[in-house]
């Protein structure tokens, strides 16, 4: 169709064998090698996990979502607009 990219696939990282501070390296490490056109969707297993992501994320100016999903803590990002800024360099994300 004119004009329509094409869906979006989402990429989804499972992180539930990941306790913390494990789990949010991963987590870290997920976001920073996430191509930043399709939406990111981290699962989590640990409430605590899931706080300290959110804070880091605020810190970083990351828009993000989470919910509960079963025994389970999901957190998603959204793609990032071209006029965004970028993600912060590697080395000051972890």
């Amino acid at each position: 169709m004119g004009g329509q990219g094409k869906p979006e696939l989402t990429v989804r990282v499972d992180l539930t064998s990941y306790r913390c501070p494990l789990a949010l390296v991963q987590a870290k490490l997920s976001i920073r090698d996430w191509p930043r056109q399709s939406p990111l969707e981290l699962l989590l297993a640990e409430a605590s996990s899931l706080a300290d992501l959110c804070r880091w994320l605020d810190s970083q100016g990351l828009p993000h979502e989470q919910e509960r999903q079963g025994a389970f803590f999901q957190l998603r990002l959204m793609p990032l607009q071209p006029d965004s800024a970028d993600l912060p360099p590697a080395k000051e994300m972890l």
